[in-house]
């Protein structure tokens, strides 16, 4: 069976609390291990950031799903990955990693990397509308 990896960012809703992250984590593992998807999401400030793999075509639908939840916002689809050989999380049907957990330090260059993609989207974003606003303005 081909295994697809697909990896993404997003931003909590304003109303998600750390309770409701972990809820959410709770029911991904009960429904990933009837799907036969694993992975991991890391959350971080209001920010998650999530490796979800598995049989393709429950991938997508999964995604799918998540782009449509109102408790994302602002998803930024990173990378996927089609005909995966082996999962990077076969032993977690979706495990959660708080990366504001203060006790653990080595999380920390991990909270770093992913505020990092968040402004590098956003930065990528006014670049590109400015781009846009000076081919708009150049080619009247």
């Amino acid at each position: 069976m081909a295994l697809k990896r697909i990896k993404y960012v997003s931003r909590f809703a304003e109303h998600l609390t750390q309770a409701d992250v972990e809820a959410i984590a709770e029911v991904s593992q009960r429904n990933n291990a009837a799907r036969e998807v694993t992975g991991v999401m890391a959350s971080s400030g209001r920010l998650f950031y999530q490796v979800l793999e598995g049989p393709a075509e429950v991938v997508d639908a999964l995604y799918a799903t998540i782009v449509a939840d109102p408790r994302h916002t602002d998803v930024l689809h990173l990378r996927s990955q089609s005909d995966v050989a082996t999962r990077l999380f076969p032993q977690w049907s979706m495990h959660l990693v708080n990366l504001d957990d203060a006790s653990v330090l080595r999380l920390a260059p991990l909270r770093e990397l992913l505020t990092a993609v968040v402004e590098l989207r956003e930065l990528s974003d006014r670049m590109a509308s400015s781009l846009e606003r000076a081919l708009a303005i150049e080619l009247k």
